[in-house]
């Protein structure tokens, strides 16, 4: 059974919950990045190009690394506010409640 009973959300709960978030848009970018050099390396090796083309990858490491955490940081304050501000969970949990089962 859940408790509906929630502990006040304190700012040291916001600061976990949003590095949690920022964290998780990090390694999902570290991923796409993989995957992307992946393909790149495989089409690097069938066209011979130059050198300087890694700098390329290297920007493209930092961008991708810089979305994660932004995108982590908007997401995670999103959800913050959904879950703990507004507390939606409990609302649609009061509206099932209040219905009758079908027979």
């Amino acid at each position: 059974m859940l408790s509906t009973c929630v502990g006040k959300p304190t700012k040291f709960k916001k600061t976990i919950y949003l590095l949690a978030f920022s964290t998780l848009g990090v390694l999902l970018s570290v991923i796409v990045y993989a995957v992307i050099e992946i393909f790149f390396l495989i089409w690097f090796r069938e066209v011979s190009l130059s050198l300087p083309v890694f700098n390329v990858l290297l920007l493209l490491k930092f961008a991708l690394l810089a979305l994660g955490v932004i995108s982590g940081y908007s997401i995670g304050s999103f959800c913050w506010q959904k879950l703990y501000v507004e507390r939606v969970w409990l609302r649609k949990g009061k509206k099932c409640c209040n219905k009758k089962a079908p027979r």
